[in-house]
C-alpha cells in the first residue's frame, strides 16, 4: 500500500512557515499588543475632584512610587524655554552646554492630598545638592 508523501516544495514551505512562526511569533504578538490590537477600550470614570492640576509641573517624567511613604516622586523641568533649549538632545547642536545650565526640580506628591513640596536640585562642581 502506498503512503502519502507531500511534495518536497510543500514540505519545505511548511517547515519554513513553522520556523518563522516560532521565531517571530512572540515579537509580532508583543508588537501588536503594544499597538493596541488586542485591547478593549474601557472608560475610566472621573469625578469632579479626581483630576488635579499641579502648578510648576510643565514637563514631568520619571515618576516613581515609594510604597512605604505612599508618595510619588516626579522629576520635572520648570520652564518651557529651558526644556526646549536642550531637548530633543539629538537635534540640538548650536549650544551643547545648554543641558548643563538647565535647572529642574523634584516634586513630592501625596496621591490622596496632592502636592506636598517641591525640591530644587542645584548642581555645581558635578554634585547635586538639594534645596527645599
Amino acid at each position: 500500500m502506498a503512503s502519502f508523501r507531500p511534495p518536497p516544495k510543500q514540505l519545505a514551505a511548511g517547515l519554513l512557515a513553522g520556523l518563522l512562526a516560532y521565531a517571530l511569533g512572540p515579537f509580532l504578538f508583543q508588537t501588536l499588543t503594544v499597538l493596541g490590537a488586542f485591547r478593549r477600550p474601557r472608560a475610566t470614570p472621573l469625578g469632579p475632584g479626581d483630576l488635579v492640576v499641579i502648578g510648576d509641573t510643565t514637563h514631568c517624567e520619571d515618576i516613581s512610587y515609594h510604597a512605604p511613604s505612599d508618595r510619588l516622586f516626579a522629576a520635572c523641568e520648570d520652564s518651557d524655554s529651558a526644556r526646549f533649549s536642550w531637548f530633543p538632545p539629538m537635534g540640538n547642536f548650536e549650544d551643547p552646554s545648554a543641558g548643563q545650565q538647565v535647572r529642574g526640580s523634584i516634586h513630592v506628591i501625596d496621591p490622596e492630598v496632592g502636592p506636598v513640596h517641591q525640591t530644587h536640585a542645584v548642581v555645581s562642581d558635578g554634585r547635586p545638592r538639594s534645596t527645599s
